[in-house]
């Protein structure tokens, strides 16, 4: 990445929609993507949802076991298969993952992840006001002139979260 005014340069992954599954290539995939990763010299990696096909537990944890060997740092936010698709009512992502938010900066840029899945399966996206008011808490505490890269799964646009324009606006 390369932005005006920004000596430092450095390089991330975005992994998205592995929809791991029992009995699928979506394992060895991964495995595959990740050996592609160690084998370059990446900065972090990010994942931005759909971990799994179907939320399930033991996906989720065939994930993370692959996702471990990463040689550089990764940073995980959950997508409507971990929520609404989700056996344990969105509640395994969390406990496995630690969270499905994350903050971090990295060469004077701040990365906030979070959910954007919706309410109601197969319905817009949503970002629900306890992951709006973080955002925003975030946004104070890094100043008016940080760089922000706001990572989900829905892109924050009309059509795909109901209420993009309150994340934007935020921002």
């Amino acid at each position: 990445l390369v932005l005006p005014g920004r000596a430092q340069t450095f390089r991330f992954a975005l992994l998205s929609d592995l929809h791991l599954s029992p009995g699928t290539t979506g394992a060895e995939d991964l495995r595959r993507a990740v050996d592609q990763i160690n084998a370059d010299s990446l900065a972090f990696v990010i994942v931005a949802g759909d971990f799994t096909d179907n939320g399930d537990r033991a996906s989720l944890l065939e994930a993370k076991t692959i996702l471990d060997g990463l040689k550089t740092d990764y940073y995980a936010t959950s997508g409507n298969h971990e929520t609404k698709w989700s056996e344990s009512g969105a509640t395994d992502f969390a406990r496995i993952y630690g969270s499905d938010r994350f903050r971090f900066e990295h060469g004077g840029l701040l990365f906030l992840g979070f959910n954007s899945g919706p309410v109601i399966r197969m319905m817009e996206g949503h970002v629900a006001p306890q992951d709006l008011a973080w955002i925003e808490e975030n946004l104070r505490e890094a100043g008016p002139d940080r760089p922000v890269f706001l990572v989900t799964h829905y892109p924050l646009a009309k059509g795909d979260v109901d209420n993009w324009y309150t994340v934007t606006d935020a921002v």
